[in-house]
């Protein structure tokens, strides 16, 4: 929603050239990886809040950690997969974009659970 609310058109302009890396490393998965990590250290970037970003960074290697996880369990099981996550960007992207800030903030919460329901599976069926 802060990200909707506060970002300039550079922000916008870094988000659309991760999003067309991202399409274009559809079946790389380290590539994949790493577009998705900075696609949401840019969102906080966006948000213009500097505790937000700093805390995203502080937490990046984490979270890139658990995307690799989370893309070798779900996303890049098949194409499809990476499909669906690059429309679930887009559509966030698109929401930020819209300075829609209930939306972005309804698909950034259902995306985030998303990855927190396949992270929980595989942490209970290991």
């Amino acid at each position: 929603a802060l990200a909707a609310k506060h970002r300039s058109e550079n922000h916008l302009q870094l988000l659309r050239e991760t999003l067309e890396d991202m399409r274009e490393h559809l079946s790389d998965e380290q590539a994949g990886e790493q577009a998705d990590v900075r696609f949401h250290l840019q969102i906080a970037e966006a948000a213009q809040n500097p505790v937000l970003t700093d805390l995203v960074r502080s937490l990046s290697e984490k979270l890139h950690d658990s995307m690799k996880d989370t893309r070798a369990l779900w996303f890049y099981a098949e194409l499809r997969s990476a499909e669906r996550l690059l429309t679930e960007h887009t559509g966030i992207y698109e929401a930020i974009a819209n300075q829609d800030e209930r939306l972005a903030a309804q698909l950034m919460e259902s995306h985030i659970a998303k990855v927190e329901r396949v992270l929980y599976e595989k942490t209970n069926r290991s």
